[in-house]
């Protein structure tokens, strides 16, 4: 049934329903009709009297009930063993039920399944993977329960096993979970929190984030606070950055971490990229991580990477091109592209300061290869990225490119932050040093102002102060008229992507972690700064001065 057909039928039960609940209710019972049938009765037994009629599952009274007698007692035990234990699967393939069951024969009892009923639904046209539907499985869990009790945490385990030896990290994490097997889903995690986020996937990384610090994991097994800590970092969460940083450092660990490297070359790598100790423990930090990583370690080319802006913050050009050179093709062969996006608008820099701009521009497009067909606007370093491109472009007479690139470098600007201290303040100035250049003086103050402020907190930062004093000086000379779009700061930029979606002020400070009225107060700061009126003229004029995506 579709949500007009499900209407209907819940008019006709007497249970009246507003269209976002019938949605979610066609949802949830995938359109079974028997499904919607008795959610509309569970609103008339007194049983469900404290319940949200969205929240009727298949582990209802009355659910449970029919599935007992209509489906589960037509099967044999052995069917129904296999149903009940494989419940605890989110999918399932032949291989995986051996694993979870111990035994064999599940190719067949998924085929014979598939053609008695449809509760089990294929995932792919080969028919390889399965899953049960919704209801179902989560009446199957509750009879799962009932009969053997306290077996769940064994089969997930055993889920968690196999996923793992055959590359499925997300799904061990969530079995090792269920199985609460904290220490197993602290190594998956510190294993697989870099691809989520280099993914975007932001709720899962806060899932097992929490997992991790709720297990007391973040103690016990340092290489994932190590691991949350870069993460954090480059997300511009300072303080969480600082917190998970702390932990890794407090306590000693021997062993070896996830890619096989010692546990102290993960901790010298997060030493190095967030910079507490100034620019000399920096280079150190960064040489050590590379002289102890793994030959094959995903992060040779971050720590190779450091090594050069080490370098090139405490005056050594020379070493630092060569370093930075090293580290993009490093990055390259390792598909890496963040770091060699990275390394090469950092060369880029270099050529500039040489007036080598034919250079600066060759290494801006193969910068810009890399970063094609990615979600390039979620790296914090992208930044650098699109201020050298911009300044690639202003010096190429190309204005309306470079002020599209310099929109998108300010649209990174919540994720400069004080945990990133030698890129946050090396982009906002280099953006700034842009705003200049096209006579936006609003933006330019706003962005040394960002940058002197995480000075303030990391004073050791090489050549980057000078680098302010000039940029200060410069301002000097351009006249300062009203801010503009590209004024926006931080905390407002932050706001803007919220103010396209159908959240409420209110909604939206719950989402930041701030008060409604410090939402409010943002939202006229930015409608003044864009020179619009309303929420929705807000968002039209940020795409048009691409701080939002079009």
């Amino acid at each position: 049934m579709g949500e007009s057909d499900a209407r209907r039928l819940f008019d006709g039960a007497g249970v009246r329903l507003a269209a976002s609940h019938v949605a979610e209710i066609t949802r949830r019972t995938e359109g079974w009709p028997a499904g919607l049938y008795l959610t509309a009765l569970a609103q008339q037994d007194r049983r469900a009297a404290s319940r949200s009629v969205t929240d009727v599952r298949g582990d209802h009274p009355l659910v449970s009930d029919y599935l007992a007698s209509e489906f589960l007692s037509g099967v044999s035990r052995r069917t129904a063993v296999f149903m009940t234990r494989t419940s605890v699967l989110d999918r399932m393939s032949p291989a995986l039920c051996d694993a979870v069951l111990r035994s064999a024969g599940s190719a067949s009892m998924l085929r014979s399944l598939e053609r008695s009923s449809s509760f089990l639904v294929p995932l792919d046209q080969r028919r390889e993977w399965f899953r049960y539907h919704h209801f179902v499985r989560e009446f199957l869990r509750a009879e799962l329960q009932r009969r053997e009790s306290g077996i769940d945490a064994e089969l997930a385990s055993r889920a968690a096993t196999w996923c793992e030896h055959r590359g499925l990290l997300e799904s061990a994490v969530d079995y090792a979970h269920a199985a609460g097997d904290s220490q197993h889903v602290a190594r998956l995690v510190a294993r697989v929190a870099k691809r989520a986020y280099a993914a975007g996937d932001r709720s899962t990384l806060d899932r097992w984030f929490t997992w991790v610090e709720e297990d007391g994991s973040l103690e016990r097994y340092p290489p994932v606070a190590v691991q949350g800590a870069a993460i954090h970092a480059l997300l511009g969460e300072p303080a969480e950055a600082d917190r998970w940083a702390d932990a890794a450092e407090r306590r000693r660990f021997r062993g070896d971490a996830p890619d096989g490297s010692p546990h102290e070359a993960w901790l010298s790598l997060l030493r190095a990229l967030m910079c507490r100790g100034g620019v000399e423990r920096m280079k150190r930090d960064a040489e050590r991580a590379v002289a102890l990583l793994a030959a094959d370690s995903a992060w040779r080319s971050s720590a190779v990477l450091l090594s050069g802006v080490a370098s090139l913050l405490a005056g050594d050009t020379e070493e630092a091109d060569a370093r930075l050179s090293d580290a993009a093709e490093l990055a390259v062969h390792a598909r890496s592209r963040a770091p060699a996006m990275a390394a090469f608008a950092e060369r880029a820099f270099i050529a500039m300061a040489s007036s080598e701009w034919r250079a600066a521009s060759d290494l801006v497009d193969r910068a810009r290869e890399i970063g094609e067909d990615t979600r390039i606007e979620t790296y914090a370093t992208s930044a650098l990225f699109f201020a050298a491109s911009a300044r690639v472009s202003l010096h190429e007479g190309a204005v309306a490119s470079a002020r599209r690139d310099f929109g998108r470098g300010i649209r990174q600007q919540p994720r400069l932050t004080y945990a990133l201290p030698h890129f946050a303040v090396q982009s906002l100035l280099e953006l700034a040093g842009v705003g200049i250049a096209l006579g936006d003086a609003g933006a330019a103050g706003t962005l040394l102002r960002e940058a002197r402020q995480i000075m303030r907190r990391r004073p050791d930062l090489g050549t980057l102060p000078g680098s302010a004093e000039e940029i200060g000086g410069r301002l000097q000379f351009v006249r300062n008229d009203t801010p503009g779009a590209s004024a926006l700061t931080a905390a407002e930029l932050r706001l803007l992507p919220l103010l396209s979606t159908h959240m409420s002020f209110r909604e939206i400070a719950g989402d930041l972690h701030v008060s409604p009225h410090t939402v409010k107060s943002q939202a006229i700061s930015l409608y003044r700064k864009l020179a619009v009126s309303s929420r929705s003229e807000a968002v039209v004029r940020a795409r048009e001065q691409s701080l939002l995506p079009a």
